[in-house]
């Protein structure tokens, strides 16, 4: 019978219970065999039912158990399970493919291994017993995870207890979240950041601000060590404070533009205007405002970066004024090469004049009629030379004739004649420093300078006011060299001439030196005064200085060298009487000028000499060749046609190593040559010179 039990017949329960029925069953038997058939039949359908409950079971704990582990092979973190040894008991795909142990046994893994540091090992031991002790229930933290391959990775941790009952071990679970990118982005924010704060703190030439982007205060929220070393003020004092105390109020309108504009475009404006210190003092600044944007592009704070531009500005001004003197240079230049292309011409023509003159004197007595009228020829030819000679000297074309001079007496000396001369209505001051030391300079042209200066603070003042001369002692320093490049630090005398006049308007200022510029009325002023006054100056090696203001006077301020040297001759300036020897030496006579010929030869022949004449060098070499021993000496012009006088020099030197000759020029473009020759140093003689000079010269010459 037991074969038919149903408990034994797994999977035939209807089968087991047909056969008892056939067996056990008939209506005579109703013992406990009945019973206990009854009894064995209802427990078959019971264990039915529940095989089926149990079957099923097992299938849904069969999808779950995959849905699970679906779960857990997917999710894109790292799930681990953990026992109190720290061994590892579950670690899904994403775990080992993160770290590199798809091929290892989780168990042969502990948690440890995943930490690159023992500080962090031991922090996570420390978690884990509290874990462990029921005194935390949940621990967050982040650790640096060393791959399989070396590699690391910035993980974020969560552990939690495993509160299973059916689990007798107990068990942490772990969740960790791989935050290697967004670590690497806050390192690469962080190092930004500082740079950007390193540039923010040393820059000291350059401010940088920040201010709300909103309000109609922009208020100061960072202010650089560079803002405080431009403005003046603290980043203390600064922050919290409207931006609008660093500019000035005239600007707020432009200021306002300008943020308009770079709301509207998201980038940076830049502008130009005047900003302010704390000192209350303006300065020229370059002013950028900058948009800072947040990560959907919206404003949340503006930056100003601005510069002080005050020493570009002054470059540009100085710039501007060595501009300035250069064209004026190159003005002086251009009436210099005029002046020397005509001063041979002229200079020639006015010998002309001026010998005739002295020849037609040499037959008048005094008391003739005409004697006077031939002086004023002669005065008025001298006056034409010394005009020649004037824009010559204005133009560096030809240098002063310099000796150790007391600048006093010559101011004393045109006080004398300006106190004879001009109106009773001028006042003339002199106040002149006792002590003035000496310096080096023509007599004549510093008179000349003085006088012109004198005349100008005349017209300037309507005849009325007070003309002052004023000398001192001066030593210049590099304020004074920074307000005017072209002079050198060092001693000098200072001469200034004031007047009370009308003063310079400032937009003629930087023409009054140049030549023919002149605002007198057309007749009375030639435009050459100052230029004059500022050639003479310039070959003294010194510097003039025009300080005016329209309504308050003008005064000249020029600047001479001291003279170093010990030596000095301060004797008055006196005409010597020359004498008029003559002599019966032969003299040949070369100039281009048929009239100069004939004038010097009717003076030379009046004084006893013979003479020999030749219109140009070639001539001047050929008859000294056939002559150079009767001819005593050679008067040579060194402008001419052909040859010319230096190399008919050279020529006549080849002849006669020992020739005398003087050299007659009105001016001569071949300074340096002529410079270079010690003998014409000594023996040239400028036209138009007096006939009296001449013979004088030839005397010298000879009996030397």
């Amino acid at each position: 019978m037991a074969k038919y039990l149903p408990l034994l017949a797994e999977g035939g329960f209807v089968k087991a219970r047909c056969a008892i029925r056939k067996e056990y069953i008939h209506p005579q038997r109703k013992d406990e065999v009945d019973v206990l058939t009854e009894t064995a039949i209802k427990l078959s359908y019971r264990l039915e039912g529940l095989s089926e409950t149990i079957s099923k079971n097992i299938d849904d704990l069969s999808r779950e158990r995959d849905f699970v582990k679906s779960l857990l092979d997917t999710a894109p973190v790292i799930i681990l399970i953990q026992n109190r040894s720290g061994e590892i008991t579950l670690l899904n795909h994403y775990g080992r493919s993160l770290a590199m142990y798809e091929k290892n046994n989780p168990e042969q893994l502990r948690f440890t291994d995943f930490l690159s540091a023992d500080k962090q090992s031991n922090d996570f031991h420390k978690d884990m017993m509290q874990i462990f002790a029921g005194k935390l229930h949940q621990v967050s933290s982040e650790s640096i995870m060393t791959c399989k391959d070396g590699s690391t990775k910035y993980i974020a941790w969560t552990h939690c207890p495993l509160s299973e009952k059916s689990i007798n071990e107990p068990l942490i679970l772990s969740v960790g979240l791989d935050i290697t990118k967004r670590k690497t982005a806050e390192e690469e924010l962080r190092k930004s950041n500082e740079h950007l704060q390193a540039v923010f703190r040393a820059a000291d030439s350059v401010s940088f601000i920040t201010t709300d982007s909103v309000g109609k205060d922009l208020r100061i929220i960072e202010f650089s060590p560079g803002a405080g070393q431009i403005f003046g003020y603290s980043q203390k004092d600064a922050t919290g404070k409207p931006v609008a105390m660093l500019y000035l109020q005239e600007d707020a309108g432009l200021i306002a533009r300008t943020c308009q504009a770079m709301w509207k475009k998201k980038k940076g404006v830049t502008l130009q205007l005047d900003m302010v210190r704390k000192s209350g003092e303006s300065f020229p600044a370059l002013l950028t405002i900058y948009p800072i944007l947040d990560l959907n592009g919206n404003i949340v704070m503006i930056l100003w970066v601005s510069f002080d531009i005050s020493e570009i500005k002054d470059i540009h001004k100085e710039k501007e004024r060595l501009e300035s003197q250069l064209r004026h240079s190159q003005k002086m230049e251009a009436v210099g090469t005029l002046a020397g292309g005509i001063a041979h011409d002229f200079n020639n023509i006015l010998q002309v004049i001026s010998g005739y003159t002295q020849l037609l004197l040499f037959k008048k007595q005094k008391d003739d009629p005409d004697y006077s009228k031939l002086e004023t020829i002669g005065n008025s030819v001298e006056r034409a030379s010394a005009l020649t000679k004037q824009l010559l000297i204005f133009s560096r074309k030809v240098d002063s004739e310099l000796k150790p001079v007391d600048l006093n007496r010559g101011a004393r000396e045109i006080y004398d004649i300006l106190k004879r001369t001009f109106p009773k209505m001028l006042e003339i001051e002199l106040d002149l420093d006792e002590n003035l030391k000496v310096i080096n300079a023509d007599p004549l042209q510093l008179e000349q300078v003085m006088m012109n200066l004198a005349i100008n603070a005349r017209d300037a003042m309507d005849n009325k006011g007070k003309l002052k001369f004023k000398t001192r002692n001066v030593v210049i320093n590099h304020e004074l060299i920074k307000a005017n490049a072209n002079i050198n630090p060092g001693e000098y005398v200072e001469l200034s001439v004031s007047d009370s006049g009308a003063g310079i308007p400032e937009d003629i200022m930087e023409h009054i030196f140049e030549p023919f510029f002149t605002t007198k009325e057309t007749g009375k002023g030639t435009g050459l005064g100052l230029a004059i006054v500022y050639g003479i100056v310039k070959s003294h090696g010194g510097e003039i200085i025009c300080h005016s203001k329209p309504g308050k006077g003008t005064a000249f301020c020029i600047y001479f060298p001291v003279l170093k040297s010990e030596t000095k001759d301060l004797s008055e300036n006196k005409r010597l009487v020359k004498s008029t020897a003559g002599g019966n030496e032969t003299i040949l006579l070369v100039d281009d000028e048929k009239t100069i010929l004939e004038i010097g030869k009717n003076i030379l022949s009046r004084f006893g000499y013979k003479v020999l004449t030749a219109e140009n060098g070639e001539k001047a070499v050929d008859i000294y060749s056939k002559n150079k021993k009767m001819i005593n000496m050679v008067i040579l012009d060194l402008n001419m046609p052909g040859m010319g006088g230096l190399k008919s020099f050279e020529k006549l030197k080849e002849i006669d190593p020992e020739v005398k000759v003087i050299i007659a020029t009105g001016y001569s473009d071949s300074k340096n040559e002529i410079e270079s020759n010690k003998y014409f140093n000594k023996n040239i003689i400028k036209k138009p010179f007096p006939l009296s000079d001449l013979l004088e010269k030839v005397r010298e010459v000879l009996d030397n």
